[in-house]
């Protein structure tokens, strides 16, 4: 024990020697500082929209059906069940819409053998429907989601081109909404409204589900009411085909296909809404590794957007107020990051014994403003979706501990952007397969682990602020491992 507590001492007095107490506590304090300040933009521009949506005008959207435009429906797949897809395929044959006017177009990553069986299989199910089927196995599937759409781009003939995930499903009047939706306001692309199917399946289910609610609320139905064009959406989402071509489809050099896309659309011009009256549903991840594996394409991928479409957003045409909202949109995932300072605030107080959480008055009023009408916001998005008040605080304080323990797999992602490196795409497994896809969180496991040291000795030390730190980050790890260890998530 002797042997640690010199080491240790020995190590703080190197670390003082070339870095300066005074030094060290003005920069971290620093950051601290900026950081609580952007987090407050942050919030406060989401309450903004979240308050829009409940009390901004509600535009009309009662009008006639459109049927007589040429359409193309394209499903990307790979290592996707057949009985899933089998199902997306029987949803699009069940629609109010003329069968000679749809065009069905598959893209199959999977080997020649699998990618025969489901043709086959297919071919079966549409025969006799009048509709156009076409199927295409890839024998190089370079470039992931975005090749394998831009391989289907190739064969449309529609005037308007629909994306569909293979677990997507639709509503019988999906194409019709969608196609008046778009004719009706002029716009190029559209987004429909995306609800998840598996809910109840676990409270993993139920908690995305709820925060995928707020979301709608703020980042489609709020900003679209606050006159923002909103993010596009790889799935449930329509686009016209004369502008796809025009802004040269997918980018196949970014791992995923919407966020660059909507870049695209933005920077020339073009207006994207969201059809809040037209209904599709989508599986969500049953499990936290699926969750997390997800989680971490989407922070790479936005990341990696923001950095290699700056110069185009910068450049664009389109009101800053739009610039500035959709870089905050892409960079969504590094902002949580922020709160990494909270813990390095936390650590260096121990080693300065100065308690650095100690904010200026007037900063934590509006800083504690902020989080509490955020959460009111939220919690009252959760009572909309006809939860009791206990079960909407519960959900709020499960998703805030998803959030939290998300943030090393955040700072992973966006760390290899930086670096140039690249993330493997993995499939997210969905139906009976997805709850094999588990897996214990041992990082976030150990993470809480420290943090709960760090939380008694800064309790010892009497720094009270950071204690509330450590304890505040290290509960949401502790909480996630242990729903991974008894098998919950």
């Amino acid at each position: 024990m002797s042997a640690i507590s010199s080491t240790y001492s020995y190590l703080m007095n190197i670390l003082r020697f070339f870095f300066p107490k005074s030094f060290i506590i003005f920069t971290v304090y620093l950051m601290l500082l900026v950081s609580v300040i952007i987090i407050i933009i942050y919030l406060t521009l989401q309450t903004s929209y979240y308050l829009i949506y409940k009390f901004g005008k509600n535009n009309s959207l009662d009008y006639p059906l459109i049927r007589d435009k040429r359409v193309s429906v394209i499903i990307p797949v790979k290592s996707e069940p057949i009985e899933i897809i089998e199902k997306a395929v029987r949803r699009v044959l069940e629609q109010n819409y003329p069968m000679h006017l749809i065009e069905l177009i598959i893209v199959s990553d999977d080997s020649k053998e699998k990618a025969h069986v489901l043709e086959r299989d297919l071919r079966r199910i549409v025969s006799g429907s009048g509709i156009k089927f076409i199927f295409v196995n890839r024998s190089f599937p370079i470039g992931g989601k975005a090749g394998a759409l831009n391989e289907a781009l190739k064969h449309v003939t529609g005037e308007f081109v629909f994306l569909l995930d293979a677990d997507a499903e639709i509503e019988r009047n999906y194409l019709a909404g969608m196609i008046s939706f778009m004719e009706r306001n002029n716009y190029a692309a559209a987004v429909s409204d995306i609800n998840p199917k598996n809910t109840y399946e676990n409270d993993l289910c139920e908690t995305q589900a709820i925060s995928w609610n707020f979301l709608k609320k703020t980042l489609f139905i709020g900003r679209q009411k606050a006159g923002f064009s909103i993010p596009f959406v790889g799935t449930c989402s329509a686009i016209r085909t004369n502008v796809l071509k025009r802004i040269g489809g997918w980018d196949e050099k970014i791992i995923i296909d919407d966020l660059p896309l909507t870049i695209k659309l933005l920077s020339n011009g073009y207006r994207i809404g969201y059809a809040s009256n037209v209904k599709s549903y989508i599986e969500v991840p049953k499990t936290y590794k699926s969750f997390k594996s997800q989680q971490k394409r989407w922070a790479y991928g936005g990341l990696k957007t923001a950095i290699n479409y700056f110069k185009d957003l910068v450049s664009a045409k389109i009101p800053v107020r739009l610039k500035i909202d959709m870089l905050l949109y892409l960079i969504q995932y590094q902002i949580t990051m922020i709160n990494l300072l909270f813990i390095v605030a936390a650590v260096s107080s121990i080693i300065f014994s100065v308690d650095l959480l100690f904010l200026p008055p007037i900063i934590s009023i509006i800083w504690n403003i902020s989080l509490v009408a955020y959460a009111l916001c939220y919690l009252d998005s959760i009572r909309e979706e006809n939860y009791s008040a206990f079960k909407a605080i519960i959900n709020l304080g499960r998703g805030s501990a998803l959030l939290i323990s998300l943030i090393p797999t955040f700072f992973s992602a966006s760390f290899k952007v930086f670096l140039g490196k690249s993330i493997e795409w993995k499939v997210t497994p969905k139906g009976k397969r997805a709850f094999t896809h588990r897996g214990t969180a041992v990082i976030e496991s150990l993470i809480g682990q420290i943090l709960l040291i760090g939380f008694f000795y800064s309790i010892m030390l009497r720094l009270y602020f950071a204690s509330i730190a450590f304890l505040v980050f290290g509960i949401p790890f502790i909480y996630t491992s242990l729903k991974t260890i008894f098998m919950k998530w």
